[in-house]
């Protein structure tokens, strides 16, 4: 059985500010199980920031958390079913 290796601070750290080359963050609320507020930035700060801008002092709460976007073709999938139910 392999065996996962721990991310260390420091990796953690590096990803909190610098994000992931190519990848993108949104908010995800964990009551509702969807993105939300439309945010789209590079790096996990940046994400909670603009949350923080948007909503206050209520981004705070536990339900928000911010996650690594889906690929944009799985989003505009996504999207279109929605579209379709309407």
């Amino acid at each position: 059985m392999a065996r996962r290796k721990r991310m260390t601070h420091k990796r953690r750290a590096e990803i909190y500010w610098n994000g992931i080359p190519g990848k993108k963050w949104g908010i995800w609320n964990n009551m509702r199980k969807e993105f939300q507020f439309g945010i789209c930035e590079d790096t996990l700060h940046k994400a909670e920031e603009a949350l923080f801008q948007k909503i206050g002092y209520d981004s705070c709460k536990v339900r928000f958390e911010p996650k690594v976007l889906p690929d944009e073709t799985s989003a505009k999938e996504k999207t279109r079913k929605e579209r379709e139910h309407e």
